[in-house]
């Protein structure tokens, strides 16, 4: 996944098991950004922002959200990566 101007990399993101939180691994110790995105482009939530140490970090979904597709969006440093997926109530 390449985005210009912002350096590509292996920075996981994926739904956790147990399919009510999304998992993400920071690489290193950065400013992170987790943006939860409706697929209107309205933004439904920012998850965190701020620094986070590295390793992998396991964030709750919103408990109120609704059945749907989504979208999340992880920045952490120079690094971008996006999600999509289904949510079920």
């Amino acid at each position: 996944y390449k985005v210009t101007g912002v350096q590509t990399c292996a920075l996981p993101i994926s739904l956790a098991k147990k399919q009510h939180a999304l998992s993400i691994d920071i690489i290193s110790q950065d400013r992170t950004i987790l943006q939860l995105y409706a697929l209107d482009g309205s933004l439904i939530q920012t998850m965190v922002d701020g620094s986070l140490t590295s390793g992998n970090h396991e964030l709750p979904l919103p408990v109120d959200l609704p059945s749907g597709v989504y979208l999340a969006i992880l920045r952490s440093g120079p690094h971008i990566r996006t999600l999509s997926f289904g949510h079920v109530q």
